[in-house]
């Protein structure tokens, strides 16, 4: 994969997304903080993917539409994750990296995407990422990390919906410091 990304975190993400993703998939949905990108990385080793981008604010979907203006295998919807109604269909995988951290409701989101989609792939920032000398960092287009979600609590809401986690792994955050660690599940309806 040719990457634009420099930062190790995000480089580290997308290595575990592609070797989670094996091109059976035809259809994704895809969300998080970082959607067009992460799309972008999907289809740049899976050009036939069809995928959806599911996005709140208005400002990025227009970003989007003009990121992949003539494709027609990328839709864009508007739409809350936390109140994710607007579609009639399943998809192969959806893909949260980096997203359900920006809500009040992170296990709302999550509860969403498993009625979409018998596989599943989250990522989130750990603690770290969230204050830094006390400060909340600053928001970057989604708004300010809010909800800090554990490794655990992760792996028991979704065992607890019959997922089986296929990988439960730490993305390591190396600027701040050894236990600077993100998280990145992939789970699989039994």
């Amino acid at each position: 994969m040719k990457s634009e990304i420099k930062d190790p975190y995000y480089e580290s993400l997308y290595r575990l997304l592609l070797r989670n993703v094996d091109g059976k998939q035809k259809k994704i949905l895809v969300m998080g903080t970082h959607a067009g990108r992460d799309t972008e990385t999907l289809l740049s080793v899976y050009p036939r993917l069809e995928a959806t981008i599911l996005e709140p604010i208005l400002s990025f979907i227009v970003d989007y539409e003009a990121q992949f203006k003539g494709r027609s295998n990328v839709q864009i919807a508007m739409g809350k994750w936390e109140e994710m109604s607007s579609f009639e269909e399943k998809f192969d995988l959806a893909v949260c990296l980096d997203g359900i951290e920006h809500s009040k409701r992170p296990y709302r989101i999550v509860d969403n995407l498993t009625k979409y989609s018998d596989e599943i792939i989250i990522s989130c920032p750990n603690g770290f990422w969230f204050f830094k000398d006390g400060h909340r960092y600053v928001d970057h287009g989604h708004g300010p990390h809010i909800s800090q979600i554990k490794r655990s609590e992760i792996r028991k809401f979704l065992k607890d919906r019959g997922y089986e986690i296929n990988i439960l792994a730490g993305v390591r955050k190396r600027w701040l410091g050894p236990f600077s660690f993100g998280t990145f599940v992939r789970a699989v309806k039994k």
